[in-house]
Parts: C-alpha cells; structure tokens; sequence
C-alpha cells in the first residue's frame, strides 16, 4: 500500500511539474510572438517614372528634401529612404525606379500618419513635387517587413 501511495504521489508531482513547465514555455513563446510583430518595419515603396531629361542626381536630391521633411514630422525618428535604379532589367513596365520610405515601426508610422496635414513638411514636399518635380510616381504599395535570421 504504501509504494502505491508513493507512486500516486509521485505521479502527481509530475503532473504539476510538467503542467507548470508547459505554462511558461508557452509564455515564453507567446513573449518572442509579441516581440517579433512589434519589430515589423513599415516599408512604402514607390514605382516612378522620370520626365524627360532629369537624371539621377534630381531625383536623389528630390528625394533627399523628402527624408528630411519626413524627419521633420512627429514618428520621423528612425525613417530611412532607399532608392533603386535598374541595373539589368527584362520589363521594367512603365515605370524608370523605385524607392521606398521606411519607418522602423508601425507605432512610428503611425504617428507620422496622424501628423500628416496640407501644412507639414510631407504634404508642402508632395505639392512641390507634383507642380515642378523631377519625376512622378503612378503607383505605391506598403509593405511590413523584417529580418529572416539564420538559426
């Protein structure tokens, strides 16, 4: 009797042991889960299309006055513009280069969403572009982006 009652004993030992060690496995999972989507970067990436006879150092400057008028603005911190000009294309379509706009998260995104008005310093770079800038961009997508890590 008194080996079965060890045994039942143990057993329940094991029982909240391992009940105890699966809750906090799956804590820890659901941490690095909450970790990993609060670190997405927001990237918006622009298709454009240069008028005739600019060139790339235009286009650079342009968008140069656009990352320091994005700085400018509240969830400006951070930002970062990439731009690409093909190098070796097979249908490049209509459009002549893409850049992008990236901001290291959505909360920073965000608040830069909300401080978007017809007066701040995007919105003026986007009205100057539009009446005399070097080049126009027809189409746009956004994109949540992150890391891939070798494990």
């Amino acid at each position: 009797m008194k080996n079965v009652v060890r045994y039942l004993l143990l057993l329940v030992m094991l029982i909240v042991l391992a009940s105890t060690a699966y809750r906090v496995a799956r804590a820890n999972s659901h941490q690095a889960t909450s970790q990993k989507t609060n670190s997405y970067e927001v990237v918006h990436i622009y298709h454009c299309q240069m008028w005739e006879h600019v060139t790339e150092e235009q286009v650079e400057a342009s968008l140069q006055a656009l990352l320091k008028a994005r700085k400018a603005m509240a969830g400006g911190e951070g930002a970062k513009i990439q731009v690409w000009f093909p190098v070796a294309v097979t249908d490049m379509g209509e459009h002549d280069f893409s850049f992008a706009v990236i901001s290291p998260s959505f909360t920073t995104w965000g608040k830069g969403w909300d401080a978007f008005t017809d007066d701040s310093p995007v919105a003026k770079w986007e009205v100057q572009l539009d009446q005399e800038g070097p080049f126009n961009c027809p189409s746009s997508a956004m994109w949540q982006a992150f890391n891939i890590e070798e494990k």
